[in-house]
């Protein structure tokens, strides 16, 4: 089951899209805000794109979806503009497919269908990050660290499964500012209800194990938390 964030103001197509992709989650956006506002609350494995919306241009929004998700999320234009020009337009500003309505709810199954299974394969070869000095390994959920203190050695970071999911949150948003409303949402879901104080606890026990490392999480003054590599040689 997939992630699809789905921008489109119009109800008749929402109610169809969710028809057609009934076996996935799909979260709604009637506007450009709101889809700001729900991937920078959540990961999305896929992103259906309406191009005329009630606040801007979702051309223009493609550009600025990495930034918001923390990462490169596969975009399918779903838009009434069939023209040739509109098309080369959509691609050559990243899309990933262009689906003109009205469409065939098969055609559009398939052919998300078929982004999502090439995202999966993506994801499977994208098993180890390694920054600088530290390397996470989803395979084994362990992380691995230079330390000063060890002599520069690798040490194995002793973490909860938490903190593991936490780092690895971080490690897709280097020097980023990142809100606590964003790590809980990430790490723990909208469904579970924790506190702010538990999301700065859990933190704060990363932060002590992250101690004369190669990279720190540093707290900003009334926003939350940034990630940092120390060691940028």
């Amino acid at each position: 089951m997939a992630q699809i964030l789905v921008v489109e103001d119009a109800l008749d197509i929402q109610k169809t899209v969710q028809g057609t992709l009934r076996e996935h989650t799909l979260v709604l956006a009637g506007s450009l805000a709101e889809a700001k506002t729900r991937l920078k609350e959540g990961r999305f494995d896929l992103i259906l794109l309406d191009v005329t919306l009630p606040d801007g241009d979702g051309f223009e929004f493609v550009s600025k979806i990495e930034e918001l998700a923390g990462e490169r999320v596969p975009v399918v234009f779903l838009t009434s503009k069939t023209g040739v020009t509109d098309k080369v337009l959509g691609f050559s500003l990243g899309a990933d497919d262009y689906i003109t309505k009205p469409f065939e709810p098969l055609e559009l199954k398939a052919r998300v269908e078929s982004h999502l299974r090439r995202g999966d394969e993506l994801k499977q070869k994208e098993t180890v990050i390694s920054l600088g000095g530290l390397i996470v390994d989803l395979r084994t959920q362990r992380a691995t660290m230079k330390q000063e203190k060890s002599g520069n050695k690798d040490i194995t970071l002793d973490l909860t499964p938490v903190e593991f999911r936490l780092l690895l949150f971080f490690c897709k948003r280097v020097d980023q500012v990142i809100s606590r409303e964003q790590v809980l949402a990430a790490v723990w879901g909208h469904e579970i209800h924790v506190s702010d104080r538990v999301v700065d606890t859990h933190v704060s026990h990363l932060r002590k194990k992250l101690l004369g490392g190669c990279c720190a999480v540093e707290p900003v003054y009334g926003m939350g938390y940034r990630f940092v590599m120390t060691d940028k040689k």
